[in-house]
């Protein structure tokens, strides 16, 4: 089942990157073959790896669940990763930062805001994330809330 709910998320994750075509770049870094999936977003026309660090830390800040209030008050939970891209290797980065819009010249070593790539990190392992009985899909919800929070943040009409 968990695989499963990966494969539906990854495919819905491809269709959120095409509706979010000039609002922001979606990027899923590697294909799931476990129960974890990442996405990353950049705004737009961002070149820069501090600012879509700084992007997605805003993401990961609302998304992360906070011990000093009830879960209940989220409507989604991811947590979120880094990727350093010496850990995957020169093509693979280059590779990420192209399809990100990135500029290659500002992953810069040893400064910990813009020698790695934040990302959100999905751990799917509810079997019940597609309700065929009801019709209800929470990986469509989520990623209709994704869009509103994004939109919102980068200033795009929602």
């Amino acid at each position: 089942q968990t695989v499963l709910a990966a494969e539906v998320f990854h495919a819905r994750a491809l269709l959120f990157a095409e509706e979010m075509t000039g609002i922001v770049k979606v990027v899923v870094p590697f294909p799931p073959d476990s129960n974890l999936v990442c996405l990353v977003l950049n705004p737009w026309s961002n070149r820069s790896v501090i600012r879509m660090n700084a992007f997605m830390g805003q993401l990961q800040e609302e998304l992360r669940s906070d011990p000093r209030h009830p879960l209940q008050f989220k409507e989604f939970l991811s947590s979120g990763t880094t990727l350093r891209p010496e850990v995957i290797g020169a093509s693979e980065a280059g590779r990420l930062l192209a399809a990100l819009g990135l500029d290659p010249d500002s992953l810069e070593a040893g400064d910990s805001e813009s020698d790695r790539l934040k990302l959100l990190r999905h751990t799917l392992m509810n079997p019940y994330l597609v309700d065929h009985e009801n019709g209800i899909s929470y990986i469509d919800l989520y990623f209709e809330y994704l869009a509103r929070r994004v939109r919102e943040l980068v200033g795009a009409p929602v």
